[in-house]
């Protein structure tokens, strides 16, 4: 009996042993493969992290490059535009002085009444007049047809005037090259005011040079 009992007790311990072992075998394989998911999935997220910043700075230098090209684009812009504004301030300071000569040819011509040479004479300071329009536009960014626009009251000899304030001409070299007497002038004037809604301390030249 004690050696039945002795087998039976050594069995039974046999048996408990080998049952924990099976537990640590199989805790371990958990553990296992808790560790192997965990590194996968911390290796998955690595690449992702790494993926991810790898496009994030292909869009940065993608972009960078774009602006480096909107930059350059605009510096060649830029670079025509004060090539376009330096010859139309050139072109406008030989057409104040071609203006000035013809008014003082004019005004001799006129004295002789040559009504001929006073025809061409009108007709080629109504074009240097245009030039001068032209110019200004070009260094105000199209104002003629801003005005015409923002202010439709403004009749086209308005806008011209508006111009040659612009191009430095004074009062009374508009009002002469004009053919107005200084009176009609200042109505002009002060009618333009009237459209352009100024108040009557704002200056009219300083108004259309921000405008």
């Amino acid at each position: 009996m004690e050696k039945k009992y002795n087998y039976q007790r050594v069995s039974t311990e046999n048996q408990v042993l080998i049952i924990n072992n099976q537990r640590k075998y199989v805790t371990i394989l958990i553990l296992l493969f808790i560790l192997s998911t965990g590194g996968a999935l911390w290796f998955v997220l690595r690449n992702r992290h790494h993926k991810k910043l790898l496009e994030q700075q292909k869009r940065l230098t993608t972009k960078e490059e774009e602006l480096k090209q909107q930059a350059k684009a605009r510096e060649i812009l830029l670079q025509k535009q004060i090539e376009i504004q330096h010859n139309a301030l050139n072109s406008l300071n030989r057409l104040k002085m071609e203006l000035s000569e013809l008014m003082a040819s004019a005004n001799e011509e006129q004295t002789k009444s040559n009504r001929l040479v006073l025809s061409v004479q009108t007709n080629y300071r109504n074009t240097i007049l245009q030039e001068i329009a032209n110019n200004v536009n070009v260094l105000y960014n199209n104002i003629s047809k801003r005005l015409s626009s923002s202010f439709p009251a403004l009749l086209e000899n308005d806008i011209l005037i508006c111009c040659l304030l612009l191009a430095g001409l004074d009062n009374s070299s508009i009002y002469t090259i004009l053919s107005l007497q200084p009176k009609s002038y200042n109505v002009k004037r002060t009618r333009i005011r009237t459209k352009l809604h100024l108040q009557h301390e704002t200056n009219l030249v300083d108004f259309l040079a921000q405008f």
